[in-house]
C-alpha cells in the first residue's frame, strides 16, 4: 500500500538524518538559553533531560519563576536530580561559561539582536551563537554578532521536549566548523537534524504560513472554520490550520506574515491580504487561546466553539470540501517547489523529513514532494492548474 511505503521512507530518512547527527564526535556539555518563554523553556528543559548543565537568562522576574516552576514539574517525574543542573541568572556574563548559546526571545529583530552583540562579546572563542527566529534572516541577525562565522540558525519546534526535528539554518558566513556544532547539539538534545539555507522563514515556516495563510483566506470568503479544520483534520492533519492560528497566537502570526511580506516571496506575497484579516482580530482583542478568543471562542479550559459573531465580519458561502482539501494540501507542495528552486532546502526528500516531523505533516502521505509523486504529476498539475485559475498567482509553479 501507498501508505505503508511512505511510512517505511519517512522512517529511512529520519534514521539517515540522526546518522548524520551521531557521527558527530564533538559533545557540548553547557548549554546557554536566552529568554525564558515558551521556548526558551522548552528549549533549557531538553537540555536538563539529555543531562546538560543549563544556564537560562531572564531579565523578567515573573517569567522566570514561570520557567522555573514548569521546568521543575517536569523533572520531579524523573529519576535523579536534573533541577540541580539548571542555573537560572538574570546576568548576561554568567553565559560566559557556555559552550553553545541559543537565543529565544520573542520576535523583534531590535531585542534580538542587541542580545546576540552583547553576548557574543562575553563568549570564549570557541562557543557558538544561535537564534532559534521562526522568520528573521540568519545571515541579518549575523552582523551583530563578533564573529558570523560562529552563528547559525537553530529552530526548534514546540513543544520542544516532545517535538525531535531540530531546523539548522545556515548564514551566508556559517562555517562548516559551526554546523558540526550544531549536528553535535542536535545529538546531545536527540533531536532528528535537517539542514537548510538561508532566507525568509527558512523551509518549515515559510511552508506552515502559505498553510495558514490558505485557511485565512478561506475563512474570509465565507467558509465554517471547522469546516476548513476538519478537512485539514479528515486528511491526516493533527491540528487544523485555524485551531493552530489561535493555539499560536494571532499577534506572534501578524509578526511573521509582517516580517515574511516584506520579501514577497512565494505564497508570502498575497500576505498584506492575511495581515487585513489578522488585524480585525487583533482589533476586537481576539488575540488566540490563551486570550480565551481568537477565531474561536475559548469559554472555558479546551473547549473550542466557534464565535457566533464571525459570520457578521465573513458572510457564509457554500464551500465544497474537497476543494478545501486541495487548497491545504497543494498550496504546501507549490510553497516546498519554491524553497527547492531557491535552494534553501536541498531535496524533495529533506522537504518530505522536515514536514512529517515540524508540522505533523500525516506521515502516511510522506510530505509535500512525495504527495506530487504519489498523486502523479499529470492529475497534480491538472488540480495545480484550476486552483491558479480560480484563486491567483500564489498556485503558480515557480
Amino acid at each position: 500500500m501507498v501508505s505503508t511505503k511512505n511510512r517505511i521512507y519517512v522512517h529511512e530518512l529520519r534514521r539517515q538524518a540522526v546518522q548524520r547527527a551521531t557521527g558527530q564526535t564533538e559533545t557540548i556539555e553547557v548549554v546557554g538559553v536566552m529568554g525564558a518563554g515558551l521556548m526558551g523553556t522548552g528549549i533549557a528543559l531538553s537540555a536538563l533531560l539529555a543531562g546538560r548543565q543549563v544556564v537560562l537568562f531572564e531579565v523578567d522576574t515573573e517569567a522566570a519563576k514561570r520557567s522555573s516552576s514548569r521546568i521543575q514539574k517536569v523533572l520531579s517525574q524523573r529519576a535523579g536530580d536534573l533541577f540541580s543542573r539548571l542555573q537560572l541568572t538574570q546576568q548576561l556574563d554568567d553565559l560566559s561559561r557556555c559552550e553553545f548559546v541559543i537565543e529565544a526571545v520573542f520576535e523583534r529583530f531590535d531585542v534580538k539582536t542587541d542580545l546576540l552583540k552583547r553576548v557574543s562579546s562575553i563568549l570564549p572563542k570557541q562557543a557558538i551563537v544561535a537564534s532559534n527566529t521562526t522568520t528573521f534572516p540568519i545571515s541579518e541577525l549575523a552582523t551583530a554578532t563578533a564573529d558570523p562565522g560562529r552563528f547559525i540558525g537553530t529552530h526548534f519546534f514546540a513543544p520542544v521536549e516532545q517535538m525531535e526535528l531540530l531546523e539548522i539554518i545556515l548564514g551566508h558566513q556559517t562555517t562548516g566548523a559551526t554546523l558540526n556544532r550544531a549536528l553535535a547539539l542536535a545529538k546531545a538534545l536527540g533531536k532528528t537534524p535537517v539542514v537548510v539555507k538561508d532566507g525568509p522563514g527558512f523551509y518549515t515556516s515559510r511552508v506552515v504560513m502559505a498553510y495558514v495563510q490558505e485557511a485565512l483566506f478561506m475563512l474570509a470568503e465565507g467558509a465554517s472554520p471547522y469546516l476548513v479544520d476538519q478537512c485539514a483534520r479528515n486528511a491526516g492533519m493533527i491540528i487544523g490550520p485555524l485551531a493552530m492560528a489561535d493555539l499560536t497566537s494571532l499577534e506572534l502570526l501578524a509578526d511573521i506574515f509582517r516580517n515574511l511580506l516584506k520579501h514577497g516571496r512565494g505564497a508570502a506575497a498575497e500576505s498584506a491580504q492575511t495581515l487585513e484579516i489578522l488585524s480585525r482580530f487583533l482589533s476586537a482583542g481576539r488575540r488566540g487561546r490563551k486570550a480565551g478568543a481568537g477565531i474561536y471562542d475559548y469559554p472555558s479550559g479546551n473547549e473550542r466553539v466557534e464565535w457566533p459573531s464571525l459570520s457578521d465580519w465573513f458572510p457564509r458561502s457554500p464551500q465544497s470540501e474537497a476543494e478545501i482539501t486541495d487548497r491545504l494540501f497543494y498550496i504546501q507542495t507549490v510553497e516546498t517547489l519554491h524553497t527547492l528552486k531557491e535552494g534553501i532546502i536541498a531535496d524533495p526528500e529533506t522537504a518530505d523529513l522536515a514536514s512529517v516531523l515540524g508540522w505533523r505533516y500525516p506521515v502516511y502521505r510522506g510530505g509535500p514532494m512525495r504527495f506530487l509523486k504519489d498523486v502523479g504529476e499529470e492529475r497534480f498539475e491538472a488540480i495545480r492548474r484550476s486552483l491558479e485559475a480560480k484563486f491567483g498567482r500564489r498556485f503558480a509553479l515557480p
